[in-house]
């Protein structure tokens, strides 16, 4: 997986043509090299340069060739710097030996190469919802509220909290906790945009990022995502329920993307603290002008009754 500085545009590997003619070039640079210099200078560590090269960014494919060729090009230019009375036998046993470390090399690259890309992707994705962590949700974040103070744009913040999720890791288990984790992680990535961005804030907790989208489109969008809810069950079979603060900023503000954040963690708080299952939404037109929308009318949620193991 290739992970950028912003999960909206991933970085575009490069095409494996330039690399390899680049790779291809490096390694006639270095048979130059050691033909001009043999017997009294060897520049043969230089070829694992364009061999990392090729490992990295094109595959082990890609390596293996750039591996032959390297051994092969060191073959012929110690060939031919020592002359025709050389015997070819000796120096073809030292490409040998070559080639087996580059290989080798080309396989610790490799391994270093997917070690890192799995640290990128466990640092910056949770492990049990498949969703965006919080550190990529404050950073894309940061990135679209400077978009949207620059453009005048509507930006949407939500703060999401699961409604008696204690009392699921107290009767079932973390493990049942984490099913129903994961099945509300899903159903809030099919019911938001491509363009937003849905994050687990940790615990219980998912953020929403949703540009481009006023107070009234943010509440069709939070209302219809309550709805779709009711596909996930607890283990006792008993629907999922979630409190919701949103912010929605259509002029430029003054606020830092955290304090945003922070508001729609307070609307939620609200929420969870009158009725739960429910949805409060504040606006903030310009610096320091916040409007607020009354919270829906629901009933109070009665106390759960878990079903025994």
């Amino acid at each position: 997986m290739r992970v950028s500085l912003l999960d909206t545009d991933a970085i575009p590997p490069p095409r494996t043509s330039l690399v390899m003619s680049a790779v291809v070039g490096a390694v006639a640079v270095v048979c130059l090299l050691d033909r001009l210099t043999a017997p009294y200078f060897s520049f043969t560590p230089l070829y694992l340069l364009p061999i990392a090269a090729a490992a990295w960014l094109s595959g082990w494919r890609a390596a293996c060739l750039t591996a032959v060729l390297a051994a092969f090009a060191h073959f012929a230019s110690h060939l031919t710097a020592y002359g025709p009375g050389a015997g070819w036998e000796p120096l073809l046993w030292d490409a040998f030996v070559l080639l087996a470390m580059f290989l080798l090399f080309v396989w610790f690259v490799l391994w270093l190469h997917r070690a890192v890309a799995k640290a990128i992707r466990d640092a910056r994705i949770d492990t049990v919802t498949g969703l965006a962590g919080r550190g990529v949700f404050l950073e894309r974040g940061r990135w679209e509220l400077a978009r949207a103070k620059r453009y005048a744009r509507a930006l949407t913040v939500a703060y999401l909290d699961i409604d008696h999720f204690k009392a699921v890791n107290d009767e079932f288990g973390h493990e049942a906790g984490d099913r129903v984790l994961a099945g509300v992680g899903a159903l809030l990535r099919k019911s938001v945009r491509p363009f937003d961005l849905v994050a687990r804030l940790g615990g219980d907790e998912f953020g929403l990022l949703l540009p481009e989208t006023n107070e009234a489109e943010a509440g069709l969008l939070l209302k219809r995502l309550r709805a779709r809810l009711d596909e996930a069950v607890g283990p006792n079979g008993s629907p999922v329920t979630m409190s919701i603060g949103a912010v929605t900023t259509v002029e430029a503000t003054d606020d830092s993307f955290e304090a945003l954040l922070a508001k729609a963690d307070a609307l939620m708080y609200a929420v969870k603290k009158a009725t739960r299952d429910g949805l409060q939404q504040e606006s903030i037109v310009g610096p320091g002008a916040p409007r607020s929308a009354p919270p829906e009318r629901v009933a109070p949620a009665e106390p759960r009754a878990l079903a025994p193991r």
